[in-house]
């Protein structure tokens, strides 16, 4: 059974929690011609870059899903947005040693790429488990709504990343710094683990297993047809 619905549960630091989680993605996508040409990458490099988290955080995401119901909400998301915190402070990190010609370019894709690695396998607890704490703190008759509210949030952030890179892009056009937008990259985790830490704690949701109430008789049938 899931808790009881709470009115002062704040759904709304969820809801600003997702939207970091899709604006980070967004500013990257946005960066990427900027960071090939700084960085020495080339574009399809940086795009197996993305494709390598996007390939961890599928499959991660099940996983977490479960976790959340034996662990609890909270201490999931927590994990997940440092998570995240550490992948996207070592992915700006190595693109700056990159751009500064300080590391490799072979030495500067393994160290990206087990970033993206440690984003996609944590960013994954992010969607199941602010949806399920969502859920947890709705009333039945809003849950739709609620689930609807948490993709909305998302696509807003996804919206706004590209509008939160415009200044670090403004800065590189005036040769007033060339990668000032990836700040956002772990300044973003950062601000939604001030949001969630003072958030109450999200207990355990038991699992209840769903019963199949099927006549024994009726067996043999079931099995022919699968």
């Amino acid at each position: 059974m899931n808790q009881p619905a709470s009115h002062s549960f704040p759904l709304r630091r969820l809801a600003v929690l997702v939207s970091t989680m899709g604006a980070g993605q967004v500013i990257l996508l946005t960066l990427v011609p900027l960071i090939s040409a700084l960085c020495g990458l080339s574009i399809a490099s940086l795009g197996g870059l993305v494709a390598l988290g996007t390939a961890c955080f599928m499959l991660a995401a099940p996983v977490w899903g479960g976790l959340s119901d034996r662990l609890g909400r909270k201490p999931v998301l927590i994990a997940g947005v440092l998570g995240i915190l550490l992948a996207q402070s070592l992915f700006t990190l190595f693109l700056l040693l990159l751009a500064a010609g300080t590391v490799s370019t072979t030495q500067g894709l393994w160290a990206l790429g087990m970033s993206r690695l440690v984003y996609g396998l944590f960013g994954a607890a992010i969607y199941p488990a602010c949806q399920a704490w969502a859920v947890d703190n709705s009333v039945p008759a809003r849950r739709l709504a609620v689930l609807s509210n948490m993709s909305a949030a998302a696509n807003l952030g996804r919206m706004l990343g590209p509008v939160l890179a415009l200044p670090g892009l403004g800065l590189a056009w005036l040769g007033l710094g060339e990668l000032w937008a990836l700040v956002w990259l772990p300044l973003l985790p950062a601000a939604s683990l001030l949001l969630l830490l003072p958030m109450p704690g999200g207990a355990r949701s038991p699992v209840v297993e769903p019963v199949l109430d099927v006549p024994r008789l009726n067996l043999p049938i079931f099995a022919l047809c699968t």
